[in-house]
């Protein structure tokens, strides 16, 4: 029986997300399974789409993506449905479907610009920047990239402005 929060759960994921820590993931989704709650239900999807995701299970990943993004799309969730539509956009990415990918990023990018969302925004800025970079548009690369790092300053995010100025190194 899980002591946690759906909001500590959230946090956790986060966690073992940036540490690729896939039995992590998946024990959040136990616990979220038992919460039971419909938004509790696409949180663990979202949860077992990462695990997938880490293991390049792209397949399987994309499948808990697209049933939590119906899950947060029934609950109205935007900002569930922006963070999922990014995840499937790097799985795209990730399997050379790049038009599946700009599709994906963009719709995340204008939903959480929709919700003021600034780590949202900045996150899915990089992600179109590191797009562009795998589709050789170099110049569009680095005006995103350049984009997203001054995003990553302005909210004090170091984890995002080390990534960003390792993208616009590469």
């Amino acid at each position: 029986m899980s002591n946690r929060t759906l909001e500590e759960l959230r946090e956790a994921i986060t966690k073992a997300n940036n540490n690729n820590d896939v039995s992590a993931l998946k024990q959040c989704a136990t616990e979220l399974e038992e919460i039971g709650t419909a938004e509790a239900r696409a949180t663990r999807e979202n949860s077992l789409g990462l695990a997938y995701h880490i293991t390049s299970n792209y397949s399987e990943a994309l499948d808990h993506y697209h049933r939590a993004l119906a899950l947060h799309e029934e609950q109205g969730n935007q900002r569930g449905i922006a963070r999922v539509t990014g995840n499937i956009g790097l799985v795209y990415e990730q399997t050379g479907s790049y038009p599946q990918a700009q599709e994906h990023y963009h719709r995340a990018l204008a939903l959480h610009e929709e919700l003021g969302d600034r780590l949202g925004i900045a996150n899915a800025t990089g992600n179109i920047g590191n797009l562009y970079r795998h589709t050789g548009s170099y110049s569009q690369a680095l005006e995103y990239y350049h984009r997203a790092l001054a995003l990553h300053e302005e909210l004090g995010n170091r984890f995002g402005v080390a990534i960003n100025t390792g993208n616009l190194g590469v």
